[in-house]
């Protein structure tokens, strides 16, 4: 072969000829004795990949939590798995895991951590190979928190390892954080129904979940071991762990939301059209109140408790955010090759209206933001629940690679305007950005259709000084560097406060504080006991909105330690009231 033509890879492959009489699904292939050398050929040894592929971490009051991906190996192989970092110029053991037969994982736990220095770590595992024993080395750095900004089972195990494999540089020293969803578990879509069962010949549509517990529960160890510990562990139906959760880090609360594995599905509450997929209604005539009955259920009791628990909670926090799966309204109008204009989507998350309603309701009692994707369409917008803008900003992210393609146009063209619409089950909501697709991306190279079909990413940046957002969406091509290459719409940046910027019927008295700064803040309804919201404030002084004329209130002030004086029986006061409640901390 020509010299010039050596330029590239070296690899090694196997195929099994027709009139073998081998099935491939059977084939065990096997190289043995090959080598190649000369002054052209360079080995990378720090590239190779496996047996373990990738670990990813979270970091969440000073408890550290990792899983480590492994590949199949030998039964030959340890069963266990050892975390080391380096101290005193050596490296020590702090944790040794199980490697799981089905997962192909370990993972470790680390109380104790210190959050406040970069530590370098090791994942170490043992296994055999044709030459003898080899130990295999994964190495990282847990970052100090401070520095960080955030950011069949083979089958799905190759899928993940090519996940880890393109982002493992950014999960090898960042924290990572990987939701589930509908293709995950082999589902088109997905309403979960609590862990209900489809028989394998049902319908989706139906609610619940094809494949078996302990395959859902493998994926989920993978994916989701390494975040904190869940709020409440309890298994829902079939036995099908849970991992909603909440992670502080770097004074920034996120609560990680499972928001579709209590959904009702929608086969026996909505009729849709014959011919039609079961989630798609494109009658003109439907009346979203037939949707909305009491029975139905978005996120589930147990995950609404915990948001009403979460968003009281700013010890260590100056900012919150939920990030779930994907938005609580129904943006797109359009979807498919062909863009089917749709007048509702059961799939999204705009239905069933009421639990949509609640959910937001307890975010926006802690003045959250709300981050999601999968709607494989980049889209900028803020809830509505009584009425426009009372409700949280959400920012639903591009994909990275699109395939099923969907549009917002609302009205006969292919534009938009932004502006406040309501969806088609009625939800509120006011549109600041959508990246539309183009409509002719057929038969283009890759890469062009991928930026036809609105690919890309999204950053979002907290600004805790300011407590102010900045959104921002990267199509797939897009140059990093040049600031003016985002998609039209972006960046923008919102105040925190404005996640709940319902309009007040009164003020109680101003609250000031001394002997600290940015205290904490809650106002309680006396009259129902109801928490109306709690955050932590900038500076000393805070004036509480109230919602209905009259009544009674309690407002604590607090910081880190817990809640220090309560003001009870407190009153709306007149804007002109110079009266202040004092507090000393």
């Amino acid at each position: 072969m020509p010299a010039e033509r050596l330029v590239g890879n070296v690899a090694l492959h196997a195929r099994v000829r027709d009139g073998d009489n081998a099935n491939w699904g059977d084939a065990h292939i096997w190289f043995r004795a090959w080598e190649g050398r000369g002054d052209r050929l360079t080995a990378h040894p720090e590239r190779a990949l496996g047996p373990i592929l990738f670990a990813q971490h979270t970091l969440s009051r000073n408890v550290l939590k990792m899983t480590a991906q492994l590949a199949p190996t030998s039964d030959e192989a340890d069963d266990t798995a050892r975390l080391r970092i380096r101290q005193d110029g050596r490296w020590q053991t702090v944790a040794e895991a199980d490697v799981h037969d089905l997962a192909r994982t370990a993972t470790f736990r680390v109380e104790d951590w210190d959050a406040a220095r970069d530590v370098p770590y090791r994942v170490t595992y043992g296994y055999q190979t044709a030459g003898g024993r080899q130990m295999d080395r994964y190495e990282g750095t847990v970052r100090r928190a401070e520095d960080n900004t955030q950011l069949a089972m083979l089958d799905v195990l190759h899928r993940w390892y090519e996940f880890g494999w393109s982002f493992g540089d950014l999960m090898r020293e960042r924290p990572s954080i990987c939701l589930l969803d509908d293709h995950d578990v082999f589902h088109a879509n997905i309403w979960g129904e609590g862990g209900e069962t489809i028989d394998r010949y049902g319908r989706i549509a139906d609610g619940g979940f094809y494949m078996p517990p302990e395959w859902i529960n493998a994926i989920q160890r993978a994916q989701t071991a390494h975040l904190p510990d869940p709020h409440d562990a309890t298994p829902v139906g079939a036995g099908i762990s849970v991992y909603y959760t909440d992670m502080l880090y770097g004074r920034v609360s996120f609560a990680l939301l499972e928001d579709r594995k209590w959904k009702t599905g929608p086969l026996d509450v909505v009729e849709t059209e014959p011919d039609t997929p079961d989630d798609w209604i494109v009658d003109p005539n439907f009346d979203p109140e037939d949707a909305d009955q009491p029975e139905l259920t978005l996120m589930g009791e147990r995950q609404l408790d915990f948001l009403d628990d979460w968003a009281t909670d700013w010890r260590g926090a100056d900012m919150k955010t939920v990030i779930s799966q994907t938005s609580l309204a129904q943006l797109p109008t359009h979807h498919g090759p062909r863009f089917k204009r749709l007048v509702a989507d059961l799939d999204s998350n705009g239905w069933p209206q009421t639990p949509r309603d609640e959910a937001l309701r307890r975010m926006r009692k802690g003045f959250s933001f709300h981050l999601g994707g999968d709607q494989h369409l980049p889209m900028m917008l803020r809830y509505g629940i009584d009425d426009w803008n009372d409700a949280p900003y959400n920012f639903c992210v591009p994909a990275v690679a699109v395939g099923w393609t969907r549009a917002f146009w609302p009205g006969e063209g292919d534009t938009y305007e932004p502006d406040r619409y309501e969806d088609g089950f009625d939800n509120k909501m006011t549109v600041y950005a959508v990246a539309n697709p183009e409509r002719n991306f057929r038969r283009k190279p890759p890469l062009a259709e991928l930026s036809d079909k609105s690919s890309g990413y999204g950053i979002v940046r907290f600004h805790k000084p300011s407590r102010k957002i900045t959104m921002e969406a990267w199509p797939i091509l897009s140059d990093p560097s040049d600031d003016d290459a985002q998609y039209d719409g972006w960046p923008k940046t919102v105040a925190m406060r404005d996640n709940y910027a319902r309009d007040a019927v009164a003020h109680l008295p101003e609250v000031r504080v001394e002997g600290a700064s940015d205290p904490m803040i809650q106002v309680i309804d006396a009259e129902n006991d109801e928490t109306l919201y709690t955050l932590r404030i900038r500076g000393q002084t805070f004036r509480p909105k109230v919602f209905r004329e009259g009544g009674r209130y309690a407002v604590s002030v607090g910081d880190d330690a817990g809640w220090r004086r309560t003001f009870e029986g407190v009153r709306p006061a007149p804007d002109d009231d110079r009266d202040a409640l004092t507090a000393r901390l």
